[in-house]
């Protein structure tokens, strides 16, 4: 059995028509409904090759995602904690985040009692009018992580940190996790 092409078939495979033409040309009869199908999907394929790491002509691609750099920020490095007063980072400025993307601030409670844990933020490194960001207890001998939110985010990040019950023993210890 011979097939012929009507001209406007014969314009579609030729690449005369623009993209409306082709599609209503492509449509148009059921052999040439299929073979278009058989090219989107065939583009689909394709597609999904690369992804997976395999070139449509056979060999292989790479496909790379930037690396996030992380590094971590001491809050506060083994306090040890005798009454129920307040402490803060110690110093008279707070972490530098501005180049973070995600904060993640880690508490590691040694002590023998339960600490209270307030984040705090502010727009400039002064411990001068922070904002509130957070706060959370950390059990006895456990350690507690808190992303900060988008809404909570703030180029400058402090801890205070406050024993419920005068602790006898242990350390307190706290670090901002920084991803860029």
């Amino acid at each position: 059995m011979v097939y012929s092409r009507i001209p406007e078939q014969e314009a579609f495979y030729q690449g005369e028509q623009n993209i409306i033409e082709r599609i209503m040309a492509g449509i148009s009869s059921t052999d040439d409904f299929i073979r278009l199908t058989n090219i989107i999907l065939k583009r689909q394929n394709d597609l999904l090759e690369v992804i997976a790491g395999q070139s449509p002509g056979g060999g292989d691609v790479n496909v790379t995602f930037p690396k996030l750099a992380i590094h971590s920020v001491s809050l506060l490095t083994n306090v040890v904690l005798r009454d129920t007063t307040t402490i803060a980072k110690p110093g008279t400025e707070l972490a530098d985040c501005r180049g973070a993307n995600r904060v993640v601030v880690r508490v590691t409670n040694l002590l023998d009692q339960v600490v209270r844990v307030t984040i705090t933020g502010n727009l400039s490194s002064s411990v001068e009018g922070t904002d509130i960001l957070y706060q959370f207890n950390c059990p006895v001998s456990e350690s507690r992580s808190y992303g900060l939110k988008l809404e909570e985010w703030r180029p400058y990040i402090g801890l205070e940190a406050q024993a419920l019950v005068t602790p006898t023993a242990g350390n307190l210890n706290a670090i901002a996790i920084i991803q860029e």
